[in-house]
Protein backbone atom coordinates (compact mmCIF):
# COMPACT_ATOMS: atom_id res chain seq x y z
CA UNK A 1 0.00 0.00 0.00
CA UNK A 2 3.28 2.56 -0.29
CA UNK A 3 2.25 3.79 -3.62
CA UNK A 4 -1.41 4.54 -2.13
CA UNK A 5 -0.20 6.23 0.90
CA UNK A 6 2.71 8.32 -1.67
CA UNK A 7 -0.68 9.46 -3.80
CA UNK A 8 -2.34 10.30 -0.73
CA UNK A 9 0.05 12.49 0.46
CA UNK A 10 1.14 14.00 -2.47
CA UNK A 11 -3.29 14.91 -2.74
CA UNK A 12 -3.05 16.20 0.78
CA UNK A 13 -0.18 18.12 0.19
CA UNK A 14 -1.86 19.57 -3.12
CA UNK A 15 -4.94 20.66 -0.93
CA UNK A 16 -3.19 22.04 1.89
CA UNK A 17 -1.69 24.59 -0.11
CA UNK A 18 -4.72 26.14 -1.68
CA UNK A 19 -6.48 26.50 1.76
CA UNK A 20 -8.39 29.66 1.77
CA UNK A 21 -10.84 31.06 4.48
CA UNK A 22 -13.66 30.47 2.38
CA UNK A 23 -12.71 27.04 1.40
CA UNK A 24 -12.10 26.46 5.24
CA UNK A 25 -16.38 27.57 5.90
CA UNK A 26 -17.46 25.73 3.03
CA UNK A 27 -16.04 22.48 3.95
CA UNK A 28 -17.48 22.95 7.70
CA UNK A 29 -20.71 23.30 6.33
CA UNK A 30 -20.76 20.97 4.10
CA UNK A 31 -19.34 18.51 6.89
CA UNK A 32 -21.82 19.90 9.78
CA UNK A 33 -24.68 19.55 7.08
CA UNK A 34 -24.35 16.42 6.12
CA UNK A 35 -24.08 14.48 9.10
CA UNK A 36 -25.31 10.95 8.95
CA UNK A 37 -28.75 12.16 11.58
CA UNK A 38 -29.50 14.85 8.64
CA UNK A 39 -28.69 12.48 5.91
CA UNK A 40 -30.91 10.05 7.53
CA UNK A 41 -33.76 12.74 7.93
CA UNK A 42 -33.29 13.61 4.28
CA UNK A 43 -34.68 10.51 3.20
CA UNK A 44 -37.59 10.27 5.03
CA UNK A 45 -39.76 12.48 3.19
CA UNK A 46 -38.91 10.45 -0.09
CA UNK A 47 -39.87 7.25 1.59
CA UNK A 48 -43.60 9.20 2.73
CA UNK A 49 -43.76 10.30 -0.76
CA UNK A 50 -43.16 6.93 -2.44
CA UNK A 51 -45.08 5.46 -0.16
CA UNK A 52 -48.28 7.50 0.57
CA UNK A 53 -48.67 8.73 -2.78
CA UNK A 54 -47.09 6.42 -5.32
CA UNK A 55 -48.36 3.37 -2.95
CA UNK A 56 -45.12 1.77 -3.58
CA UNK A 57 -44.80 0.29 0.30
CA UNK A 58 -41.86 -2.25 -0.34
CA UNK A 59 -39.74 0.64 -2.07
CA UNK A 60 -40.56 3.04 0.71
CA UNK A 61 -38.86 0.93 3.17
CA UNK A 62 -35.90 -0.01 1.13
CA UNK A 63 -35.47 3.97 0.79
CA UNK A 64 -36.34 4.43 4.62
CA UNK A 65 -33.70 1.93 5.78
CA UNK A 66 -31.23 2.92 3.52
CA UNK A 67 -29.12 4.99 5.70
CA UNK A 68 -29.08 2.40 8.40
CA UNK A 69 -27.73 -0.18 6.13
CA UNK A 70 -25.29 2.00 4.65
CA UNK A 71 -23.66 2.40 8.19
CA UNK A 72 -23.87 -0.90 9.14
CA UNK A 73 -22.06 -1.75 6.27
CA UNK A 74 -19.78 0.97 6.37
CA UNK A 75 -18.69 0.02 9.85
CA UNK A 76 -17.84 -3.36 9.11
CA UNK A 77 -15.47 -2.28 6.72
CA UNK A 78 -13.73 0.36 9.32
CA UNK A 79 -13.61 -2.34 11.74
CA UNK A 80 -11.74 -4.53 9.41
CA UNK A 81 -9.21 -2.09 8.05
CA UNK A 82 -8.72 0.41 11.15
CA UNK A 83 -6.81 2.66 9.73
CA UNK A 84 -5.57 5.66 11.12
CA UNK A 85 -6.85 9.13 10.16
CA UNK A 86 -4.21 11.75 9.20
CA UNK A 87 -4.76 13.61 12.16
CA UNK A 88 -3.26 11.69 14.80
CA UNK A 89 -5.65 12.69 17.64
CA UNK A 90 -8.52 11.14 15.77
CA UNK A 91 -9.98 7.62 15.99
CA UNK A 92 -8.99 4.23 14.03
CA UNK A 93 -11.54 5.19 11.60
CA UNK A 94 -10.57 6.57 8.50
CA UNK A 95 -11.31 3.72 5.82
CA UNK A 96 -13.30 3.95 3.88
CA UNK A 97 -14.79 7.74 4.33
CA UNK A 98 -18.79 6.79 6.28
CA UNK A 99 -19.65 10.45 5.35
CA UNK A 100 -18.55 9.72 1.23
CA UNK A 101 -20.33 6.35 1.28
CA UNK A 102 -23.52 8.24 3.01
CA UNK A 103 -23.54 10.98 0.71
CA UNK A 104 -22.97 8.62 -2.04
CA UNK A 105 -26.38 6.52 -0.88
CA UNK A 106 -28.51 8.95 -0.09
CA UNK A 107 -28.32 11.61 -2.55
CA UNK A 108 -28.13 8.81 -5.51
CA UNK A 109 -31.09 7.36 -3.91
CA UNK A 110 -32.74 11.32 -4.58
CA UNK A 111 -31.00 11.41 -7.46
CA UNK A 112 -32.84 7.93 -8.34
CA UNK A 113 -36.44 9.39 -7.63
CA UNK A 114 -35.84 12.63 -9.19
CA UNK A 115 -35.31 10.74 -12.42
CA UNK A 116 -38.20 8.34 -11.69
CA UNK A 117 -40.86 10.55 -10.34
CA UNK A 118 -40.34 14.09 -12.24
CA UNK A 119 -41.62 14.48 -15.49
CA UNK A 120 -39.60 17.73 -16.43
CA UNK A 121 -37.07 17.11 -18.22
CA UNK A 122 -34.77 20.16 -17.61
CA UNK A 123 -35.74 19.71 -13.63
CA UNK A 124 -34.49 15.98 -13.44
CA UNK A 125 -31.20 17.45 -15.16
CA UNK A 126 -30.69 20.18 -12.36
CA UNK A 127 -32.11 17.99 -9.54
CA UNK A 128 -29.17 15.28 -10.25
CA UNK A 129 -26.72 17.57 -11.18
CA UNK A 130 -26.96 19.49 -7.55
CA UNK A 131 -26.72 15.99 -6.12
CA UNK A 132 -24.31 15.01 -7.94
CA UNK A 133 -21.60 18.21 -6.91
CA UNK A 134 -23.24 17.30 -3.41
CA UNK A 135 -21.59 14.15 -3.50
CA UNK A 136 -18.28 14.86 -4.68
CA UNK A 137 -18.19 18.16 -2.42
CA UNK A 138 -18.79 15.76 0.69
CA UNK A 139 -15.66 13.60 -0.39
CA UNK A 140 -13.72 16.71 -1.08
CA UNK A 141 -14.88 18.26 2.61
CA UNK A 142 -13.26 14.55 3.77
CA UNK A 143 -9.83 15.53 2.52
CA UNK A 144 -9.90 19.55 3.21
CA UNK A 145 -10.31 19.39 6.52
CA UNK A 146 -7.81 16.20 6.80
CA UNK A 147 -10.23 14.17 8.68
CA UNK A 148 -9.43 11.60 6.10
CA UNK A 149 -7.06 10.14 3.06
CA UNK A 150 -8.12 11.05 -0.53
CA UNK A 151 -7.99 7.20 -0.85
CA UNK A 152 -10.60 6.65 1.96
CA UNK A 153 -12.89 9.17 0.50
CA UNK A 154 -12.49 6.98 -3.23
CA UNK A 155 -13.13 3.88 -1.19
CA UNK A 156 -16.41 5.58 0.28
CA UNK A 157 -17.71 6.76 -3.10
CA UNK A 158 -16.79 2.86 -4.50
CA UNK A 159 -18.55 0.95 -1.57
CA UNK A 160 -21.61 3.63 -1.64
CA UNK A 161 -22.19 3.04 -5.50
CA UNK A 162 -22.01 -0.28 -5.15
CA UNK A 163 -24.75 0.07 -1.95
CA UNK A 164 -26.73 2.47 -3.85
CA UNK A 165 -26.62 0.05 -7.05
CA UNK A 166 -28.13 -2.97 -4.64
CA UNK A 167 -30.87 -0.55 -3.76
CA UNK A 168 -31.82 0.91 -6.82
CA UNK A 169 -32.07 -2.62 -7.91
CA UNK A 170 -34.30 -3.56 -5.70
CA UNK A 171 -36.66 -0.09 -5.50
CA UNK A 172 -36.70 -1.05 -9.47
CA UNK A 173 -37.93 -5.15 -9.08
CA UNK A 174 -40.05 -4.36 -6.36
CA UNK A 175 -41.22 -0.89 -8.59
CA UNK A 176 -41.91 -3.72 -11.26
CA UNK A 177 -43.85 -6.13 -9.32
CA UNK A 178 -46.35 -3.55 -7.86
CA UNK A 179 -47.09 -1.75 -11.34
CA UNK A 180 -47.42 -5.26 -12.94
CA UNK A 181 -50.06 -5.81 -10.15
CA UNK A 182 -51.85 -2.81 -11.24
Amino acid sequence: MGWVDGIDRAVRLLVAAHRAPILNRLALLLNDAFLYPIKGLILLPLALFIGLVRHRWLAAVIVAVAPLVTSIVTWVFKYIFCRPRPLPDLPCDSFPSGHTTAGTVIFGLMAYAALRYIPVAWIRIVIVSVLAVLILATGWSRVYLSYHHPSDVLAGLVLGAIILTALMSALDIFNGDQEKEE
